[in-house]
């Protein structure tokens, strides 16, 4: 992986972490971040990822899937692919001393999320055992499931979760063979149209990150996993929802896979499944 792109994805998976951190007004601290050890998931089982997709509202087809959305366009996706940069579950108290200032707690949470011996999974072993190891692409227009191998759980204490798209380098697994993907957030592939008018064909790409902090809650479980059984993190990402706001008469293309990619993010459901209970991301 080029340096250039090494240095750009670490600055960007920074200031989408400052982003979200410098939203909340001077001196005032996100609650997940304030809350005490008795209030979060404890882990002290091995988890395992499942990267999954909700299929309602779309019609899935032998190679992809068509949906009309909120402004009345219909797509049809013939091959679209994303890269999931990095999922990790994000510690109660990331800072070490609770009566620091925003500069210290932006600091250790940026510090914490943009590890650099932690980047890309290389340069030994990561800060967080809780962060899925290796960026990897995902197929959009296939909608299939990844299953991560279990990773090893370290008794601390999580009230966050953390995903982050960015570019792929050449450590990314998946990377598709048909498509010049490195450096590529998204490449999206299909045909869409207006009411009852002409099919038009589409090849949107991005290379923005983009990453979001999602607050975990205590849920209604239906029985917990047993004693032994890993922790299961499903993420659910919206396929329907990837749509949402897209209007390619008036955005420009990266616009268009931009918008897909935030919809992405911001649309994921979290839900973990532990020997304890149940927790998800807060709607």
């Amino acid at each position: 992986m080029p340096v250039c792109w090494r240095q750009r994805a670490a600055l960007g998976m920074r200031l989408a972490a400052l982003t979200l951190l410098v939203a909340c007004p001077i001196g005032e601290v996100p609650d997940a971040l304030e809350a005490g050890p008795d209030d979060g998931l404890r882990l002290d089982q091995s988890l395992v990822y499942t990267l999954d997709w909700d299929r309602e509202g779309v019609t899935l087809h032998e190679t992809g899937w068509s949906a009309i959305n909120d402004l009345g366009f219909a797509f049809e996706f013939q091959q679209a692919f994303a890269t999931t940069y990095s999922l990790e579950l994000v510690p109660c108290d990331p800072v070490s001393r609770p009566d620091g200032g925003l500069g210290d707690l932006v600091e250790r949470v940026l510090g914490w999320i943009g590890s650099r011996k932690a980047f890309a999974g290389h340069g030994g072993a990561p800060f967080n055992p809780t962060r899925l190891g290796q960026s990897l692409v995902e197929s959009i227009h296939g909608a299939v499931p990844f299953v991560s191998a279990p990773m090893t759980a370290d008794g601390n204490t999580y009230c966050q979760f953390h995903y982050l798209v960015a570019r792929a380098h050449g450590g990314t697994q998946q990377l598709p063979e048909t498509l010049d993907y490195l450096g590529r957030s998204a490449i999206l592939q299909g045909r869409w149209r207006q009411a009852d008018g002409p099919w038009q064909d589409f090849d949107w790409r991005s290379e923005v990150p983009w990453g979001e902090m999602k607050s975990l809650e205590p849920a209604v479980a239906d029985g917990p996993l047993s004693a032994d059984a890993p922790t299961q993190v499903l993420v659910t990402r919206p396929l329907h929802g990837l749509l949402r706001a897209l209007d390619p008469v008036q955005m420009r293309p990266e616009v268009l896979a931009n918008t897909v990619i935030k919809n992405m993010v911001q649309g994921t459901r979290i839900e973990i499944r532990t020997a304890h209970g149940r927790w998800r991301s807060q709607p």
